[in-house]
């Protein structure tokens, strides 16, 4: 945890705030801070500065608000689409999303998604919440990403990726020149699930637009897969 990330309806009138007991339990065991420490902080959707502790405590630290003089860091021109991973390839997914400045991100259900996938726990909005804001303590950003979720293909097509203002591309290895590196304009990048998109799928993706690129000769996991590309396609 880099910065400590505070919902602004937890802070009191006089700034001062609970940590949570996970929040707590780093503040004491891996900082190692004592009363009168400054803390890294952020307010959920707000500026970034500190915090003082004022009660150290291994689950409810309680520290005031001692300044925000910083504007969190602007976003990557970089938004993903992504076939639903199973949950735990889903869960870092969502938390290198958010730690990377990646602004958005789409998952939808594709021919060899398993629709189970949909009823993790990871997919509760609390679970998917949680995720992302541990990803912005380590990014030290304070925005959310936009995520959005598709339960059909068919229904995602219909959904406006036609009109992205950029390039488009889709990991998708046949016919596929090398991924560019350092795009400058906005990117709308898609990758597929374990197996790939079916052919009918990368199809329809070049209706839309989209361009087929290589990420080499190996076979990523989804979440690898999306690290490298955006690593690629970052400025």
């Amino acid at each position: 945890m880099n910065l400590l990330v505070v919902p602004p309806g937890q802070i009191c009138g006089d700034g001062t705030f609970y940590a949570t007991p996970e929040q707590s339990e780093h503040i004491a065991c891996i900082l190692h801070a004592a009363a009168g420490d400054r803390i890294r902080t952020g307010v959920l959707g707000g500026r970034i500065g500190f915090a003082e502790l004022l009660e150290p405590s291994k689950r409810k630290a309680k520290l005031r608000i001692a300044g925000l003089d910083r504007e969190p860091p602007e976003k990557k021109k970089l938004h993903f689409v992504i076939a639903l991973p199973r949950p735990q390839s889903f869960k870092k997914c969502l938390h290198f999303i958010a730690s990377a400045g990646i602004p958005g991100a789409t998952f939808i259900q594709t021919e060899r998604v398993e629709k189970s996938y949909w009823n993790s726990a990871a997919m509760r909005p609390e679970a998917v919440e949680r995720e992302l804001i541990e990803g912005l303590e380590q990014g030290v950003d304070t925005i959310l990403p936009e995520i959005r979720f598709f339960r059909s293909f068919r229904e995602w097509k219909r959904s406006g990726a036609e009109t992205f203002p950029g390039r488009k591309f889709i990991a998708h290895p046949v016919g596929a020149l090398p991924c560019p590196a350092m795009a400058a304009e906005p990117v709308l990048a898609a990758i597929g699930p374990e197996g790939g998109f079916i052919p009918a799928e990368v199809e329809a993706f070049r209706e839309l637009g989209f361009e087929c690129v290589s990420l080499g000769d190996y076979i990523l996991r989804v979440e690898f897969a999306l690290s490298y590309m955006a690593g690629r396609l970052t400025p």
